[in-house]
């Protein structure tokens, strides 16, 4: 291939302003394809719904918005009818990445990837709706015979991938979620309008089951007294699926628990740039990227002690049993009685992860497949 190379991808994720861990891992895959340079790369994202936030923006970046709701597209296909990305977009292209789990088939059988960040919906089912559940267990291996390229955030993950789809062919490509720039922070005061007035104990993500939030509630209560009396308990983050009993022991909460619901952007800066410690107790993720998101801020992060979060933080973190509060508990008292790890392991471990060098291992497996 000698011209430009031209890929069109799902924009739908970047487009809503409650923006998910997909829509943060498609911002930044997407502004770092198109820093490769325009000689390069021109890149057209499609979306259904009027942005709710700016898109990302370059000069070698466009948007088209598609006539056909997002929710009729669903609906046929369910009934066994999907819609061709051309009709959807408009444009025919070189390449076509789907960004989050589930793609389009193409008329001219455009080469694609598609990106399958966790397999909670096979893992563990329980932690998924059924309508969600139904549709990527049905759609998501069809995605993939038609992909030339899977693309994953973490060698767990592609195990998972490989272990449940073991007739896979394709390459697999891992790029991590390297961490956003840390914000300025601006209007530090708005951390207190969200009742917070001490130190405090931080959590980033949705309150959902998956996130452990009761056990960490519950590490929370076993605290020395005097601990609770000088540190609250954030927790920062939209509802999620199938949380009511979780929101039940939320609205019995020992003191010093605040709950802020989701917040923007430079919010979470704030929060980050002015927390005593991150924690992120899940049961199960594809990746992990508030852990990262805190140490660019100097965080000391405490994390369960999972696979995939070894992987991301390495030595860099502290573990706890994430079934056991106790564990947990004794964990955050550690580090806020002596915080042990030093400033340079955090940087160390940060330096592994750069959307430049995620961009540049998609683009080269983009274009061996594009030329063949």
């Amino acid at each position: 291939m000698t011209s430009k190379l031209v890929v069109l991808f799902d924009a739908e994720p970047l487009a809503r302003s409650e923006k998910s861990g997909i829509g943060y891992y498609t911002q930044g895959l997407i502004r770092a394809l198109a820093e490769i340079g325009n000689d390069k790369i021109e890149i057209v994202g499609y979306h259904f719904s009027k942005p709710e936030v700016e898109l990302p923006l370059a000069s070698n970046i466009n948007y088209i918005r598609s006539k056909i709701p997002l929710k009729f597209i669903n609906q046929v296909r369910r009934l066994g009818l999907e819609i061709p990305v051309e009709i959807l977009a408009k444009r025919r292209t070189d390449f076509i990445i789907y960004p989050n789990f589930i793609g389009q088939p193409s008329i001219f059988k455009t080469p694609s990837a598609v990106a399958v960040h966790d397999l909670t919906y096979l893992e563990h089912p329980e932690y998924v709706s059924p309508r969600n559940r139904l549709d990527l267990t049905r759609f998501v291996p069809n995605t993939i015979k038609r992909s030339e390229i899977i693309i994953t955030i973490s060698e767990s993950t592609k195990a998972s991938i490989l272990k449940y789809y073991p007739w896979i062919k394709q390459p697999i490509v891992v790029a991590h979620i390297p961490p956003p720039d840390p914000i300025i922070s601006k209007n530090k005061n708005n951390i207190f309008e969200l009742g917070i007035t001490k130190p405090y104990i931080l959590f980033v993500g949705t309150l959902e089951p998956r996130k452990n939030l009761s056990n960490l509630l519950a590490a929370y209560a076993l605290l020395p007294q005097i601990t609770r009396d000088k540190y609250q308990l954030v927790l920062a983050g939209g509802n999620g699926w199938n949380n009511e009993t979780l929101l039940d022991e939320i609205n019995k909460k020992p003191d010093g628990v605040i709950v802020t619901g989701y917040i923007d952007d430079q919010q979470k800066a704030n929060l980050y740039k002015n927390a005593a410690l991150f924690v992120l107790p899940s049961f199960y993720e594809g990746f992990g990227m508030p852990i990262l998101e805190a140490q660019s801020y100097g965080l000391q992060v405490a994390v369960s002690d999972i696979e995939v979060f070894h992987e991301i933080a390495g030595s860099s973190a502290h573990y706890f049993d994430e079934n056991n509060p106790e564990s947990i508990s004794t964990v955050l008292q550690n580090i806020l009685s002596k915080p042990d790890l030093k400033a340079k392991t955090i940087r160390d471990n940060l330096a592994r992860f750069n959307w430049q060098n995620e961009a540049d291992k998609i683009y080269q497996t983009i274009l061996n497949v594009v030329n063949k």
